[in-house]
């Protein structure tokens, strides 16, 4: 036998099978549709709409006809084309809708039903990332730290809500406030709406929530509004309160008139991270998703929520920056006056006022990941 022969034989053979469905190995090549992984949509704001463009390819040898698309919760897919050539790569239209989503990791699953008589349904994850929503100044009404303790002084009916870490409060706080963590509202929306049940929203009380710099404080305050209740954002927060020289609760061996020494961006980087980097212990107060997004290299992470707990991870003796996101947080400056009222030595404690964003804007190294 020839070696064309033979050669003729064996495709002869293999034809035979394939029609008579044994060859499965080459039935599979008829019609197959792919997709490039996870369609990640990355950050999406809380309330927001984002679209997003991924592919469809179509592998085999045969045309594809796509019959149906089944998508749930929030996710939406535009496809201009349903029929795909042999090769062809199309263009898919993944629209998210955050208004009903909670924040954090939101994963989802897509299927598409198409026409491979073998293999006819093509599973994708889906995955997006729900930050908050970003309120700006004007968004939310805010009340004037002088208004409100006009207000307090007359014996107006107010209700303070402190949203600063449990640390942050016990440090300082405005008398008769009340504290709901802003992280308790993050792991749980609910628990915020439980904490002022009793409140009657036809009898409007006006609740006036604050933070440390009137950033964190903003968001709480927009999300009472939107359930009902008179809420007002405390404009500059705390910070404000205590400039002007209002009364503070204080907490137990914390001496108020003690301020921890606060430092710009060109003297951190320029004498802390440069000239004495071997000398200084750097702390990123943020929660440990900022942190791990992006941070001062060889900073450790303390989060706020848990700075008390932890202090003694921070060396004795040894110069020591703080900082938070900016000057308006406020954490990097309670974890400093923690930190004093511990017996740390003031002299070596300093407060890196412009924080992360001011570092970032500046172009200055970067280090992403957890410790």
């Amino acid at each position: 036998m020839t070696k064309n022969i033979r050669k003729c034989l064996i495709t002869a053979i293999l034809f035979f099978m394939a029609f008579l469905g044994v060859c499965p190995f080459y039935l599979s090549a008829t019609a197959s549709l792919s997709s490039s992984g996870v369609w990640d949509m990355g950050q999406v704001e809380e309330g927001g709409i984002k679209r997003g463009t991924f592919y469809l390819k179509n592998e085999g040898r045969n045309a594809v006809s796509i019959k149906k698309i089944n998508s749930c919760c929030g996710y939406t897919v535009k496809l201009d084309k349903w029929d795909i050539r042999p090769g062809e790569k199309v263009p898919v239209t993944l629209i998210v809708d955050a208004s009903k989503k909670r924040q954090g990791s939101d994963q989802k699953v897509l299927t598409l039903e198409y026409s491979d008589p073998k293999r006819n349904v093509l599973t994708i994850h889906l995955s997006a990332e729900i930050s908050p929503r970003v309120f700006k100044k004007g968004d939310v009404p805010e009340i004037m730290a002088g208004k409100l303790n006009g207000m307090m002084r007359k014996g107006k009916e107010v209700l303070m809500l402190d949203v600063r870490e449990a640390p942050e409060f016990s440090v300082k706080h405005i008398p008769g406030a009340l504290n709901l963590p802003r992280s308790r509202y993050n792991n749980d929306p609910g628990v915020l709406l439980e904490f002022i049940s009793d409140m009657d929203k036809d009898v409007p009380i006006p609740i006036v929530v604050n933070c440390g710099g009137g950033i964190r404080s903003m968001y709480i305050a927009a999300k009472l509004r939107e359930n009902g209740y008179k809420a007002y954002n405390l404009e500059g927060g705390i910070k404000a309160w205590e400039e002007a020289g209002y009364e503070l609760v204080v907490g137990p061996g914390i001496d108020i008139e003690l301020k921890p020494l606060a430092i710009g961006v060109e003297e951190a980087y320029e004498q802390y991270y440069l000239v004495f980097a071997d000398r200084i212990f750097w702390v990123d107060v943020r929660s440990a998703e900022d942190y791990s997004s992006g941070h001062i290299p060889g900073a450790v992470n303390i989060p706020i929520e848990s700075f008390a707990e932890r202090i003694d991870e921070i060396p004795l003796g040894k110069e020591v920056v703080l900082y938070c996101d900016d000057e308006s947080c406020g954490q990097s400056t309670t974890a400093a006056e923690i930190m004093i009222s511990r017996g740390y030595m003031h002299p070596k404690i300093k407060v890196f006022s412009e924080g992360w964003k001011g570092w970032k804007q500046n172009g200055l190294p970067v280090e992403q990941g957890r410790t």
